[in-house]
């Protein structure tokens, strides 16, 4: 086994084993500004020393209860009417104080990508949503990226409470955060949002292994990378050596005598492009690689100088952008925006120089339509659809089809019950209302497994956190690509479904 599997082992065991306690201790979720879910009855849980008698007060009530022989200890707390904010006092060797606790109702939010994006990403699309963002009772808890396919952990990743200010409206989710805007305007209760959510990650990532135990393969491939993971240890005098990294493309854009970025480069045979659009359909098929795009723009006298905004849409996949041979921005992967700022002092009265270095390894590549392509000088705006020129900088050798019977790469994250374990089960004695889940692009490539592992993840969470049948709100995955106007197979489609 290689050593890959000798580290996950390390660290299994500093996550799962108990920690040495001591002072009293409680999960991250409990917490300063915490939620807690209205009219049920509430687990208030941690860890102190073994057979430690602790008190607990809160909302004028007081509690005495004792530590078990591992140390830990929970405490049920009766059903709360809506309000706060309230205090709680947790005293044994130390004394712990949680203030400004709410009382409302608590989503646990799911899923990949489209949870997590954040409303940086929309903030032209809403701008006076952003602005008016004043809503200190909503709450939100973003739950850092952990993976673990050992075994539950018995906490989350660290993180806190938020309430949604326009100061910190910006990192949240988009999703969740007009999803308790709209309920804390409807109902007038606190709303806490827990958001654990991961781009690009599989539907049997979030589910128990308690779940998965009868649905094949997955069930079947936990079992042997646990078993690889115990017999991993460092006694088993495995030794592995790594393959070799794969060299760097070598970019004619950058290895010529003047990089194409530069303001003195002189472009000569460069191909005309219409942007936006995908270079498979301007000529050039099936390419993968390293393509460069450039534009020449005229600036005003009134508007050189000054500080501008560069809009680029979207762009499958990865960029690196230059404004007269600066670069003003890159992203590395499709889906965010790019929206690049121009410094002062960077543009300059009549002919400027725009050059765009696009990645692409599979798919169309090129520029999303439908998106914002212009530069942005205060109130004025240049729109730069239209007429660029292309060069190719590096053409990608054909990918050799993988073999159908090669292992799958070993990646915590995609594996059954690897999120389940790091950022849902440490949840479970967390009082909710229900769930809301937007996920499926990882399972489109098998899309016939997908009503079975939904069903899974339904049943499994609602057993997890026994508060019966709870509302379990998912969206369907986009309609998404390009229009095929005659009939064809479509995954995606089928996933829906």
């Amino acid at each position: 086994m290689n050593h890959k599997f000798a580290i996950f082992f390390l660290i299994f065991c500093w996550g799962v084993l108990p920690p040495a306690y001591g002072d009293v201790m409680l999960p991250t979720l409990i917490s300063d500004g915490m939620v807690l879910q209205r009219e049920v009855p509430l687990n208030i849980w941690g860890w102190a020393d073994p057979r430690e008698r602790l008190t607990l007060t809160f909302a004028g009530n007081t509690y005495r209860l004792r530590a078990d022989r591992q140390g830990n200890w929970q405490i049920r707390v009766p059903a709360m009417k809506a309000g706060g904010p309230h205090v709680m006092e947790i005293t044994g060797r130390n004394k712990i104080l949680i203030r400004d606790i709410l009382i409302g109702d608590v989503w646990f939010c799911s899923g990949q990508s489209n949870m997590v994006l954040p409303m940086e990403r929309v903030k032209e699309k809403y701008p006076d949503a952003i602005a008016n963002a004043q809503y200190p009772h909503i709450r939100n808890f973003f739950v850092p990226t952990a993976a673990d396919i050992t075994a539950p952990r018995p906490d989350l990743p660290p993180g806190q409470w938020t309430a949604i200010t326009p100061q910190t409206v910006l990192p949240k989710g988009a999703v969740t955060f007009f999803f308790a805007k709209q309920l804390y305007e409807r109902y007038g209760v606190p709303i806490g949002i827990i958001n654990s959510s991961v781009g690009g990650t599989p539907a049997q990532a979030w589910i128990s292994g308690a779940g998965l135990e009868t649905v094949q393969p997955y069930a079947s491939r936990l079992a042997r990378l646990q078993d690889s993971i115990r017999r991993a240890t460092p006694e088993s005098g495995h030794r592995h050596t790594e393959d070799a990294a794969p060299p760097a493309p070598e970019d004619k854009g950058l290895t010529g005598p003047i990089p194409w970025f530069h303001p003195d480069y002189q472009p000569k045979g460069w191909r005309r492009f219409w942007m936006p659009g995908y270079w498979d359909d301007q000529g050039t098929r099936n390419l993968h690689g390293i393509l460069w795009f450039r534009r020449e723009v005229d600036i005003p006298a009134l508007m050189a100088g000054r500080p501008a905004k560069l809009f680029l849409g979207r762009i499958i996949d990865a960029d690196e952008t230059y404004v007269n041979g600066v670069r003003v921005g890159s992203i590395t992967y499709q889906y965010p925006p790019r929206r690049y700022e121009v410094p002062a002092g960077l543009l300059k009265p009549g002919r400027n120089t725009i050059v765009v270095r696009v990645t692409n390894t599979g798919g169309k590549g090129g520029f999303v339509p439908d998106k914002q392509y212009s530069l942005t000088i205060d109130q004025d705006t240049i729109d730069l659809r239209g007429d660029w020129t292309y060069q190719v900088g590096y053409v990608q050798p054909p990918q050799p089809e993988p073999a159908s019977n090669r292992p799958t790469a070993f990646v915590p994250q995609n594996e059954p019950s690897g999120l389940y374990n790091t950022m849902v089960a440490p949840a479970v004695n967390y009082a909710i209302k229900g769930f809301l889940w937007y996920q499926g692009e990882t399972n489109t490539g098998n899309p016939g497994d997908y009503a079975t592992l939904m069903g899974t993840l339904i049943k499994d969470w609602r057993q997890q956190w026994g508060m019966g049948p709870l509302p379990f709100i998912y969206a369907q995955l986009a309609n998404f690509m390009e229009v095929d106007f005659s009939p064809a197979e479509s995954n995606w489609a089928a996933l829906r479904e």
